[in-house]
């Protein structure tokens, strides 16, 4: 459906690594949830059926993705690591109405 190379920040400031490997020069360091929300974009704008997305903790963490999907319309399900704060929507974090993941 979409696919995109992850170019780790190490290759992505090597030029001759790059060079040596055919790497185009448009494609630059993003991390991988950028990556997966332009993807989510693109399936929006194409008008692919879905209203949900599914993540892992590794992309659950990542707090401009969840926002970034929720700006889209959809609606998600995402493993969270324990040190991420959930917060009720609606509540601002630090009104004293949050609570930390078990």
């Amino acid at each position: 459906m979409a696919y995109r190379l992850y170019l780790p920040n190490g290759w992505a400031d090597d030029d001759d690594r790059r060079a040596k490997t055919g790497v185009p020069e448009e494609i630059t360091f993003k991390t991988k949830p950028q990556i997966a929300l332009e993807q989510i974009r693109w399936a929006c704008e194409v008008g692919l059926p879905g209203s949900m997305a599914l993540m892992d903790a590794g992309y659950g963490h990542d707090s401009k993705l969840r926002a970034g999907i929720t700006d889209l319309g959809k609606r998600y399900v995402a493993g969270i690591q324990p040190q991420t704060l959930v917060v009720e929507a609606g509540h601002a974090a630090g009104s004293g109405t949050e609570e930390r993941s078990p």
